[in-house]
């Protein structure tokens, strides 16, 4: 449905643009529960394993340093809360 597909064929009949006004309204009803759709660009994602990360924390805060392409220059990402992280993210 949220995905803009023709629905599938059924036995009783609709007009068009009953069909239509239908999904429209099915869509905006599903969205509302559902919330936005969550994206990811496959094209920036990456998975890193258990030696690729490590967490530390540091002036009260808790802290996930990423190893990057660049030699000796990670990533590091403050997070919010205490969180345990472990095996892959």
């Amino acid at each position: 449905m949220l995905g803009k597909r023709k629905p599938p064929a059924s036995t009783f009949h609709l007009t068009k643009e009953r069909q239509e006004a239908i999904l429209f309204r099915l869509r905006k009803d599903l969205q509302k529960v559902i919330g936005r759709l969550l994206r990811v660009r496959e094209a920036r994602s990456i998975l890193y394993d258990e030696e690729m990360y490590r967490t530390f924390e540091e002036k009260g805060g808790q802290y996930v340093a990423l190893v990057s392409l660049e030699r000796d220059k990670g990533i590091v990402i403050p997070l919010v809360g205490n969180l345990k992280i472990r095996r892959m993210i």
